[in-house]
Parts: C-alpha cells; structure tokens; sequence
C-alpha cells in the first residue's frame, strides 16, 4: 500500500477505489493493468461524444446527422437546382464581401499617401 509523501493519506484507485499497491509508478492513479485500461476507454467514450477522435469531425449524434446532410450529395434534378443556387449565392455574397474589402483597402492606402496640405504651403510672409 502506497503513501502520498506529502500528507502521509493512503492513494486510491480513481476507477476501482482500492488502495494502490505500492509497486506501481509514483504517479500512477490506478491500481492495476485493467483498471488503467477501463479509465482510458472512459476517457475515450468522453472526448467521442464532441467529437471522433480520429477525424475531429462532430461526434454528436445531431452534429453527425447535420455533417451527413451537408455531405451529401444532391439525389435529384430539384435538389441538385437547389444546390446550384445556393452555391451560387454564397457566391455573390463572398464576391460582395471581397470587393467591400478592397475599397476599404483602397480607401485607407489613399488616406495614407494623401499629402499633407499644411507641410507643402510656402510661407511668403516676411
């Protein structure tokens, strides 16, 4: 049975709550093979539930369905109208969105170079 160093308490499994024996690791927080298995697949089954963790992509099971429906492909003439117009106006608005950029860009470059009217008047006074 292991001790913590610190308080003197005795360490217990976080999955089984036996104590630890003490010829595991300093810093182990389970007390055999099996249960360090049964915490790393709790672990898993809990980071599955945002998201796979092989692709990253949404794992709920209303994420998943909405992926799915965005994966998929149009089935027929109607949706694949549909589509078209979608992509379509996505595009225009990306389009509206660029050009609305570049004037401010364009705007802001001229505001900058524009010279100053005061620093290039000639005093003729005497």
């Amino acid at each position: 049975m292991r001790q913590d160093d610190y308080s003197g308490t005795q360490m217990h499994c976080v999955v089984c709550r036996k104590n630890i024996p003490s010829d595991r690791k300093w810093d182990a927080v389970t007390c055999s093979k099996e249960c360090t298995l049964e915490r790393k697949k709790y672990g898993r089954s809990r980071r599955d539930h945002v998201v796979c963790r092989y692709c990253y992509k949404p794992s709920t099971p209303e994420q998943r369905a909405s992926y799915q429906q965005w994966r998929r492909r149009p089935q027929n003439a109607e949706e694949e109208q549909l589509f078209r117009q979608w992509r379509e106006d996505q595009a225009k608005v990306e389009m509206v969105e660029t050009r609305r950029a570049n004037r401010k860009a364009k705007a802001e470059e001229a505001e900058s170079e524009e010279p100053n009217d005061s620093s290039n008047v000639e005093h003729t006074r005497a």
